[in-house]
């Protein structure tokens, strides 16, 4: 989707902050579980929190995701375009 939001609507979503804490190890053929859901947004900008479970739902590390939208030829910050807005604040609702 990032490459149709690029040439759709200009813009694209650009990493500004990651957090995270790791709170027990993942071990090789651990079946993991991502939770993600929208914690904060405003017009430019949108955190996401995200917690990884074992099978078990044991919970081993989470997160905070800052992403901001920035216009594609100048990396600037930019406001979202409003069908990405409404998409962001739908999805924050649920």
């Amino acid at each position: 989707e990032q490459d149709q939001i690029m040439q759709e609507e200009g813009v694209v979503f650009a990493v500004h902050k990651a957090n995270i804490d790791y709170l027990k190890p993942a071990y090789f053929n651990d079946v993991l579980h991502v939770q993600v859901m929208i914690s904060k947004y405003g017009r430019a900008s949108i955190v996401f929190a995200q917690k990884v479970y074992r099978d078990e739902g044991e919970i081993i590390c989470y997160g905070e995701v800052k992403v901001v939208c920035v216009d594609v030829k100048n990396f600037t910050p930019q406001p979202m375009p409003e069908p990405i807005f409404i998409k962001v604040e739908s999805g924050a609702k649920n």
